[in-house]
Parts: C-alpha cells; structure tokens; sequence
C-alpha cells in the first residue's frame, strides 16, 4: 500500500515538475523573443533619428 502512495505521490511531483519546466521554458523563450526585437529595433534607431534629422533640414533648408 505505501508503494503505491509513494508512487502517487512521485506522478504529482513529476507532472508539477514538468508544468514549472513548461512555464519557465515558456517565459525564456517570450522573454528571448522580445530582447531579440529590442535589439533588432535599437539597431535600426540610429537610421530613423538620421533619416528623421536629414527631413528636418531639408524642411528648414538646412
């Protein structure tokens, strides 16, 4: 009987093992997503601040 008891107890560590494995895998993989489209968006930064610059001077006759 304490067999089995142990084993029930072992299947619900196993599964909330695997649910907090699933959320963390979840949360890395969101969380790599977004740096990986902050950074794609600070490098193209500096075009669009030179590109918004150069329209003001040529607004302005720069």
């Amino acid at each position: 009987m304490e067999a089995v008891q142990y084993a029930v107890k072992l299947g619900s560590w196993v599964r909330s093992g695997v649910k907090w494995a699933l959320r963390a895998f979840w949360f890395f993989t969101a969380g790599l997503g977004a740096a990986l489209t902050i950074g794609e968006n600070l490098q193209k930064l500096p075009g669009m601040i030179s590109g918004t610059l150069s329209a003001l001077r040529g607004l302005f006759g720069g």
